[in-house]
């Protein structure tokens, strides 16, 4: 666990300018994603809580977002919520397409939730949050998706399709 914790972490630190002020691009959804499937449900909520409390307490271990009290009023604060029930959507592999939609479906979770926070933290109006806060990023998530469905489509080919390695 402490592996997919600093693996979470690490992730964030990778970011791409989505060339909005208060956003940008990172990996983090991409690791969020392949938890449940690698780990099981009941380590992934062990690995997100502990992630968000360590981010909560002050650690610098989020994207662009900071961590203790300014999360409340950050851009990031509704992505980071959305984490754990996003991290619980993609269920045990079966199939490539089937886990590209499970994947894509955690990813919609996690945009529509940061949407939603750039509105009540930042008074964002509706429709620039929606834009900005998800439609923008939405080529993104395809694309994580797709990597995330392709890597547990590798994993799969070397251990048993109906339990990953855990």
């Amino acid at each position: 666990m402490i592996a997919a914790i600093s693996l979470l972490i690490l992730s964030s630190k990778i970011e791409i300018d989505a060339g909005l002020s208060y956003l940008s691009f990172s990996l983090q959804s991409l690791i969020v994603v392949l938890l449940c499937p690698l780990l099981g449900p009941a380590k992934t909520i062990v690995v997100i809580t502990i992630y968000l409390l360590l981010g909560w307490a002050g650690l610098p271990v989020f994207s662009s977002s900071p961590g203790g009290a300014e999360l409340l009023q950050s851009a990031g604060l509704g992505y980071l919520i959305a984490f754990l029930p996003a991290s619980l959507l993609p269920g045990v592999y079966k199939t490539w397409w089937r886990s590209m939609a499970e994947m894509l479906l955690s990813h919609i979770c996690i945009l529509i939730c940061g949407a939603v926070g750039l509105i009540l933290a930042l008074s964002v109006p509706v429709l620039p949050a929606i834009r900005d806060g998800a439609l923008v990023f939405l080529p993104g998530a395809l694309i994580k998706s797709a990597l995330a469905a392709t890597f547990l489509w590798a994993v799969s080919k070397y251990h048993s399709p109906t339990h990953l390695p855990s």
